[in-house]
């Protein structure tokens, strides 16, 4: 069992009344109570000194609050200094039971590899042939124009590493033919580089194809429309 010392609440006390009526209403709770020749208190005791203020003073409210809060705080202060033995026994059984983290579990049979056991290599992803007509493109003389998008096969947005399309004389379009991943969702934009490798966006949102197998692709799009 915890305790806490007399001398402990007096300065709660003292938080109420002056100084010296605080110290003769201590007094005369301590020996109304019985703990007149008791140096440390209990939860118990600390209640009964509550009881008596209740009864007596008026507005001790607040102060017989701090005094139970304070009981409390300074046995739960002594539990966590000495824990319960029972439960530190449980405790460290407990540990005991448990494995040794420098111990090497034992291999099961599932995760014994056979060593002459062939793996089988992972198929290479297939590509899908797609054609791109870019039409309206306002480009000056030397500028040229890509096709920038997030797969690795349109630059992954680096317009250096994108693709490159070609003008065609009689009509003026630009286009180009790419292989992309099956199975895989490609966004991509138009954009042109002019001599001095400055990029000018199309102003659309970004645009989306779906690569599916054994489908020949063909896009045709116009600068700067969705």
């Amino acid at each position: 069992m915890s305790h806490m010392s007399t001398d402990k609440l007096l300065p709660i006390l003292e938080g109420r009344f002056d100084h010296h009526s605080a110290r003769a209403i201590f007094k005369n709770a301590l020996a109304h109570t019985g703990l007149k020749h008791k140096t440390h208190l209990e939860a118990a005791d600390v209640d009964a000194i509550c009881r008596w203020l209740d009864r007596h003073h008026d507005r001790t409210e607040t102060i017989q609050e701090r005094m139970r809060h304070l009981v409390v705080h300074k046995n739960a202060d002594a539990q966590r200094s000495n824990p319960d033995p029972d439960r530190v026994a449980a405790f460290e059984t407990l540990l005991a039971a448990l494995p040794s983290v420098h111990e090497e579990p034992e291999p099961t049979e599932e995760a014994v590899l056979d060593p002459t056991m062939t793996l089988e290599p992972l198929p290479e992803p297939q590509s899908v042939p797609v054609t791109v007509v870019l039409r309206g493109v306002p480009t000056e003389p030397g500028d040229h124009v890509r096709l920038c998008g997030d797969l690795e096969g349109l630059g992954a947005w680096d317009p250096e590493a994108s693709v490159v399309c070609h003008p065609d004389a009689e009509s003026g379009h630009w286009h180009t033919s790419l292989n992309l991943p099956e199975g895989q969702t490609a966004h991509f934009k138009a954009v042109i580089i002019s001599p001095d490798n400055d990029p000018r966006w199309e102003d659309v949102a970004n645009r989306k194809v779906e690569v599916m197998a054994d489908t020949q692709a063909a896009l045709d799009i116009t600068w700067d429309q969705d």
